[in-house]
């Protein structure tokens, strides 16, 4: 097969119910299971959906990019957490603390610390150190017969560059991975209230372990980020330390768990078009490319929050005044109007200036040069090491449809020569 020709793949996990759902009144868990397919049919129909729990769920290109940065909203604060009767705790405070959820001259103060560490130039000159962190990490499972991709490489390889690049002890890896993962429920609408006892909890411990490593450092400073960054804070009274605190957390979490659904979906997605993966075989500079399609065809963050400062006129359809948004990342990135046949996965198609899974404006993700780095390097370090990786039992699939998406498992194996 031609490796330019895209396969088509079935759009949607679970039955397909759209025919008798009520636009605005859709369940969180239909759209959880079958959220390609809702989002496909009613994207033609209207600009939104509006959820049970009273969330407008945007779902047009048009809309998400525009509403990112409209001066008629912003991004939420709590209200979130209010809304869940959250109002205390160590996930409260993450929220209330946090450069994620803030705005304004509050947002620029909590994020600049961060913008020259993950600036495009600084995080290119990582390249060198992350190829050579996969290519270690890689090492042992080639003599595995079969192993869960996403718990042995895919969660593993954000986690140790992270570490590396805030000064983490290597061997804490398996204890904050473990906690951010369940944390980082609360950046989803998935979670259920017999969740967040264990949510609070992990949180509370999360939190404890940063303020350790911040008392560590004080005390012993080092060559590395995280002292500087205590030490810079500490003299220009910028950041309080509840605020500098919530910074950390938020920059091991937001490093570690969407870069693991990311590599894990776009690797499944590589290994169910096998032709295509016999093309990046032959040519490595094809890798940058099959990143991009990856993250728009199952993106790791399947929306992002605002709150509407006014009512809003979509086409007749009205976003009223205090509403919560959510702008969809998983349904505007198949959007018709800007993707050409977007159920299709095609290395070759032209992608958007500004991918949409980094968000836009002044909340656009951090992280990003990072994320694209670690993504191609653990692309290429799978293709180099296990031409021959393939799917052992049940395909993997991409669970959510908003906030940080999730996949449990991925079992491989290596198709041994013969």
């Amino acid at each position: 097969m031609n490796a330019r020709g895209p396969e088509k793949v079935s759009q949607t996990s679970g039955p397909i119910i759209s025919a008798s759902l009520d636009p605005d009144n859709v369940s969180v868990s239909d759209l959880d299971r079958s959220g390609h397919a809702i989002f496909a049919e009613w994207r033609p129909k209207r600009p939104f959906l509006r959820r049970q729990d009273g969330v407008y769920v945007l779902l047009r290109a048009d809309d998400v990019l525009g509403l990112s940065s409209d001066p008629r909203t912003r991004q939420i604060e709590t209200e979130l957490m209010l809304n869940r009767g959250i109002n205390e705790g160590a996930v409260f405070d993450f929220v209330r603390y946090s450069m994620l959820f803030s705005n304004n001259e509050v947002h620029s103060r909590r994020r600049s610390p961060f913008t020259r560490t993950f600036a495009f130039r600084m995080i290119e000159n990582l390249r060198p150190q992350v190829s050579q962190l996969t290519e270690t990490l890689f090492q042992d499972l080639k003599e595995l017969d079969s192993f869960n991709f996403v718990e042995e490489f895919a969660s593993k390889l954000p986690a140790v560059a992270i570490a590396g690049l805030l000064g983490l002890p290597p061997s804490d890896i398996p204890y904050f991975t473990q906690l951010v993962y369940r944390v980082a429920r609360c950046l989803s609408p998935s979670w259920r209230d017999a969740d967040l006892p264990d949510i609070e909890a992990s949180a509370a411990e999360f939190k404890n372990y940063v303020q350790a490593v911040i008392d560590d450092r004080r005390s012993n400073p080092r060559d590395d980020f995280l002292s500087s960054f205590i030490r810079a804070t500490r003299e220009a009274e910028d950041l309080s330390p509840d605020e500098g605190l919530a910074q950390l957390m938020l920059i091991v979490l937001a490093g570690t768990d969407t870069t693991k659904t990311g590599l894990t979906a776009l690797t499944g997605q590589l290994l169910r078009h096998r032709h295509v993966w016999e093309a990046l075989l032959k040519d490595e500079s094809l890798v940058p490319a099959a990143v991009e399609e990856g993250l728009r065809f199952e993106p790791p963050v399947g929306s992002y929050p605002r709150l509407a400062l006014a009512d809003i006129d979509l086409e007749g359809f009205i976003l009223p005044k205090g509403s919560l948004l959510a702008l969809c990342t998983m349904s505007a990135l198949r959007d018709e109007k800007h993707f050409a046949h977007p159920e299709l996965f095609d290395i070759h198609r032209k992608q958007m200036h500004w991918h949409m899974v980094f968000g836009a404006g002044a909340h656009r993700c951090l992280g990003e040069a990072l994320a694209r780095l670690e993504l191609q390097e653990g692309l290429a370090t799978v293709l180099r090491y296990a031409p021959t990786l393939s799917i052992e039992g049940e395909w993997p699939t991409v669970q959510g449809h908003g906030g940080v998406r999730r996949i449990a498992e991925m079992r491989v194996g290596f198709r041994r020569q013969i």
